[in-house]
């Protein structure tokens, strides 16, 4: 249904690896708050949509998550009859980001996370995305699961009324770096970098996937999305991601976002999930 705003002002996509079979929210019943809010502004919007963003280095970009939100804003606007607002800047979609570089759910809790600020902000919807740090430095799944769930528990209790997506890292390589002898007679090396891929990303987005069981929060899967295992090397190809294999650039987080928003709109207005 939106599948054509993920490619709008967008370099050509054709021959990135994206599969949109895969993009959709997993328990989308979980956006309740989201679908309610969508369905009462038909006539008018009389405050704003606040979302807050949790993540790592992906989301403090600065193109990620500023660009769902803008989105978000956009389909707002031409959705309502009109807006509104009596707000300093009359936004319709208000943003805030927690994240920091390097960042996992044990550091957000610990450094960035703020109880008080969260309270206050009273976001309606909340988007957690992390993992990429859990998997290339191969933390323990047990310290995964405990911080993740921790982070899950916090963020209800300081704003009961939210709605929360996980998102899971994209694909992404661990650099190797080999130093290679290229003289018999004198001791010189050259380096010799390659990417191989990390197994344990897949394990960490498998868990992930399964936080819905336990908790009553909505998944979006970008692995599969993005193409799979390897994907990130046509990603990189394209211009889409960074030479580092982990990062994307800044077209390729906007592309991100577009997904993901696609992936969200198409939860809330599918007319088939409207009476559950």
């Amino acid at each position: 249904m939106y599948r054509a705003l993920a490619d709008a002002q967008l370099p050509d996509t054709v021959n990135l690896p994206i599969n949109y079979d895969y993009n959709y929210i997993e328990n989308d019943s979980a956006l309740q708050h989201l679908k309610q809010y969508y369905n009462s502004i038909k006539d008018s919007v009389t405050r704003p949509f606040r979302i807050l963003h949790i993540g790592d280095s992906h989301v403090k970009s600065g193109f990620y998550a500023e660009t769902f939100a803008m989105l978000f804003d956009s389909i707002i606007r031409s959705y309502t009859a009109k807006v509104i607002v009596h707000d300093s800047d009359s936004s319709v979609v208000k943003l805030m980001v927690m994240a920091k570089n390097g960042a996992m759910a044990k550091t957000i809790l610990q450094t960035v996370y703020n109880d008080t600020v969260v309270q206050h902000f009273n976001p309606d919807l909340v988007i957690v995305s992390l993992g990429t740090n859990e998997a290339y430095n191969h933390v323990r799944m047990d310290t995964i699961v405990f911080y993740q769930e921790l982070l899950i528990e916090k963020i209800f209790h300081d704003a009961p009324d939210c709605d929360i997506i996980i998102t899971t890292p994209g694909d992404g390589l661990k650099k190797n770096i080999k130093r290679i002898r290229i003289s018999k007679k004198k001791r010189r090396y050259r380096k010799v970098v390659h990417f191989e891929i990390n197994d344990y990303l897949v394990d960490v987005i498998e868990y992930y996937n399964e936080i819905p069981a336990k908790m009553d929060v909505a998944v979006w899967n970008f692995y599969p999305v993005m193409g799979g295992e390897e994907s990130i090397r046509k990603w990189n190809k394209q211009g889409f991601a960074q030479g580092d294999m982990i990062h994307l650039t800044k077209i390729g987080y906007r592309l991100e976002a577009k997904l993901l928003m696609n992936a969200v709109m198409n939860a809330i207005t599918d007319p088939r999930k409207q009476n559950e």
